[in-house]
């Protein structure tokens, strides 16, 4: 990576991008990439530990940001990048790894840092130079899975203005453009919401590329449009969410799934498997926020997995533990604060997470998250809510399944995971590890007697799935001779479930 050398050169030869106005006065700008620890400057109040990182910008004062990293585990404040004035970072994103952090500057670049050796790189020279195309706003919109690119989006302020999609190439700094639109075109290439016969983009638009499955990016552009089922000659608000992948130009619309709400970003967040996007959304007919659930895969496309009406809530990310998120209180007093929560069959719970006290921490901003936790946390936090029935298993058990419907061997503790093979009622299988939970589901990590292993639900909300084989308890005959034989234990079994049912069987 190049040094602070040629980010100060790169500052200096654009001055005149920022310096706009007759008699422009001077511009001082102050850089520092030291992680200095400022607890004592701002409180962070940690509820719920979790091995994570969160990276936002901080407002302090007129024209000035600053932006730092939140350890949700011992609640210090580590300030990456002292204020600079005139400028701001946007939307920083860690890497897939967790060792960079790319983000948007002065309105004119994107950068990465690199936190092994504090070393800043700017990338978006070469695309004005490659593209011939001077441009006066950046936003980073996704790293490559691989690390090697990193999407963003730019083009010149204002209304009627051409906007570009681009992947930077970070190992030879070369950019390969994929998208442009204007401000006031006709959207003629895009599935359109439900009843719309024609939308004209606004000038606002969100994109973030698909953190796994990195062919695909997740649009939205604000748009007004006619309704086919609404007697109207005036445009009411239209906006288009749809997934496209870049390379074979195949879309897929989000507004289909909800045909009554509007999808309304830049609150939404992709988890780190790539399967799972959150965003949140408005009611088209009455004044009720929601936070939205998609599952996404390329095979499978998209499915809505839960809605629910949250107030005051906005989605920052997934927790990527089991169907947690954390959200952002808005209005809070005294700072910012975030809460954990879950929906489940349309039910929303949540509970504190972690605050950022202080007058410079309620300007709201844009910022991501980094799971740093192990297995074994994330199982235990996924958890929190406690939706499904209590557990009858634990480690060692050999329990069976008990519905009638059979049950499904999974590969990961998620119901939309890939399916091993469907377990007849009856089977007996081994629990090698768990427990964790998703979606409302209880699930344990077994083993079948021919060595297969997979995950099974235990139970859901209102039903067990697999349950401990009890033996039936022993009681001596006083007289053993005229005791009843019973069939062979290889062939004829009975015992006693936890439920209190006595079952017998081949």
């Amino acid at each position: 990576m190049r040094g602070r050398s040629v980010l100060m050169s790169n500052l200096m030869r654009n001055i005149k991008h920022i310096c706009r106005c007759a008699g422009c006065i001077l511009i001082w700008f102050t850089l520092s990439l030291q992680f200095t620890p400022l607890s004592a400057q701002t409180d962070v109040t940690v509820y719920q530990p979790v091995s994570g990182s969160f990276v936002r910008n901080i407002n302090t004062g007129q024209f000035g940001q600053e932006t730092g990293i939140v350890d949700v585990g011992d609640g210090i404040w580590s300030l990456f990048q002292t204020q600079y004035l005139l400028s701001a970072i946007t939307h920083p994103l860690w890497s897939p790894n967790g060792q960079e952090i790319a983000f948007g500057f002065v309105g004119k670049y994107a950068g990465t840092v690199d936190f092994s050796d504090t070393t800043i790189t700017f990338t978006t020279q070469s695309v004005e130079n490659a593209l011939n195309t001077p441009f006066e706003i950046t936003f980073t919109r996704g790293w490559s899975a691989d690390e090697r690119s990193l999407t963003i989006t730019y083009g010149a302020a204002g209304l009627n203005a051409n906007h570009y999609l681009a992947n930077i190439d970070l190992e030879n700094n070369t950019v390969q453009e994929i998208r442009r639109w204007q401000a006031d075109q006709q959207v003629t290439d895009m599935p359109l919401p439900p009843n719309v016969t024609s939308v004209t983009l606004e000038g606002e638009s969100h994109i973030q590329r698909n953190p796994v499955f990195d062919d695909w990016i997740w649009m939205h552009f604000a748009g007004r449009g006619f309704y086919s089922n609404l007697n109207s000659d005036e445009p009411r608000r239209a906006d288009i969410n749809v997934l496209w992948n870049f390379r074979t130009n195949e879309y897929i619309s989000l507004d289909a799934l909800v045909p009554d709400l509007w999808l309304s970003p830049p609150a939404m967040d992709w988890s780190h498997d790539g399967t799972r996007l959150l965003v949140r959304a408005i009611s088209q007919n009455r004044p009720d926020f929601y936070i939205v659930n998609f599952h996404f895969t390329p095979d499978e496309g998209v499915t809505l997995v839960e809605r629910a009406i949250v107030e005051k809530r906005i989605p920052d990310h997934w927790l990527d533990a089991g169907s947690l998120f954390f959200s952002r209180i808005q209005g809070y007093e005294g700072g910012a604060a975030y809460v954990l929560g879950e929906i489940v069959n349309g039910e929303y719970r949540e509970t504190p997470f972690f605050t950022l006290n202080g007058d410079q921490f309620q300007w709201e901003s844009l910022g991501d998250w980094f799971m740093r936790a192990d297995d074994a946390e994330r199982d235990r936090l996924s958890c929190l809510f406690e939706w499904s029935l209590p557990t009858q298993l634990e480690i060692g058990d050999s329990p069976e399944v008990v519905s009638a419907e059979g049950l499904t061997l999974r590969s990961r503790a998620d119901s939309f995971s890939s399916a091993i093979q469907t377990l007849t009622q009856g089977t007996v299988v081994t629990v090698i590890g768990g427990d964790a939970c998703s979606d409302g589901y209880r699930w344990w990590q077994v083993r079948l007697s021919d060595g297969t292993e997979g995950f099974v639900a235990e139970a859901s909300t209102d039903e067990y799935f697999i349950e401990p084989v009890v033996a039936p308890p022993s009681h001596p005959s006083p007289n053993p001779a005229r005791q009843t034989p019973t069939p062979s234990p290889s062939k004829y079994r009975c015992y006693h479930t936890q439920r209190g049912q006595h079952r017998c069987g081949l």
